[in-house]
């Protein structure tokens, strides 16, 4: 199925579209599909991927490269290095460049406006086959395009950022966003992150009273203060969901503190611990 390239236009714009993926034969094809037919250039870097990522990646013409993991900023900035076009646009597998987004992209790369050194868009995320438009999550604006020398990812490794030196512009449009295939992944997802978020914050002391202030107000300001009720179903578990992954990291954090400091157990499990490193 994935053996020859599809026909592509003759004239494509200047601009490489980079990607980083891993496993994510489940929405890269249609991601792929929305801009095979005017991208200058596709690259898809990938890690440790067991499934058909790659394979379908080249089907769609897309230049793929196997770099090892080591963290989204490295990766990111790994990806933009392989641009060989003016313009580099960064999505993620599970985007997709709506129909207005993409007209807006084409003008304005068309333009070439030297006034402006990047673009940025509003992503609008897609949970459970619906479009969630409260609790923080729309319009989420973050800059995605960018000319190749003016950008860089920084940032820790999670929740990295793009720094584009000039002035950026607002499209028109909406990237669409599938985040997760199944709440199954979404956990598995928590499972990774949180070992990237223990690895950034390692060290930083929290007390028990300060991960339930951080979990409540969490809540808070996604279901109350950003009306993420007006979602419905949708916006309570969301809600709840992200609270509950801010008491997970934090609570996983806890625990690496008191792993690593032995005076902040219990003095019966410490002196269990030194008749163990004894024997």
């Amino acid at each position: 199925m994935f053996g020859d390239s599809l026909e592509c236009m003759d004239n494509k714009l200047p601009v490489s579209v980079v990607i980083i993926a891993r496993n994510a034969e489940r929405c890269i094809a249609r991601c792929l599909d929305r801009i095979y037919r005017w991208a200058g250039e596709i690259v898809v870097v990938t890690n440790d991927c067991t499934d058909r990522t790659a394979a379908i990646a080249s089907y769609f013409g897309a230049r793929v490269i196997d770099h090892p993991w080591q963290g989204f900023k490295e990766q990111r900035n790994f990806a933009k290095g392989q641009a060989t076009m003016p313009w580099v646009l960064s999505i993620d597998a599970d985007e997709i460049i709506s129909d207005e987004l993409k007209r807006s992209l084409m003008g304005f790369i068309a333009k070439n406006d030297t006034h402006y050194n990047g673009a940025s868009c509003a992503r609008l995320t897609y949970f459970l086959g619906k479009s969630v438009t409260h609790g923080g999550l729309f319009p989420d604006i973050s800059i995605r395009l960018f000319r190749k020398n003016s950008g860089n990812w920084e940032g820790r490794r999670i929740h990295e950022r793009l720094s584009v030196e000039g002035e950026i512009l607002l499209l028109e449009g909406n990237l669409l966003h599938y985040s997760c295939g199944s709440l199954r992944e979404q956990i598995e997802r928590l499972l990774v992150y949180s070992e990237f978020f223990v690895d950034d914050h390692r060290g930083e002391k929290i007390s028990g009273f300060a991960i339930f202030l951080k979990t409540f107000s969490c809540f808070f300001d996604r279901y109350i203060a950003k009306t993420g009720f007006l979602d419905g179903f949708r916006g309570l578990y969301l809600a709840l969901a992200v609270s509950f992954f801010r008491l997970y990291e934090y609570t996983r954090l806890y625990e690496d503190n008191r792993l690593e400091d032995p005076s902040a157990k219990d003095s019966e499990e410490a002196k269990f611990d030194a008749i163990l490193r004894k024997i």
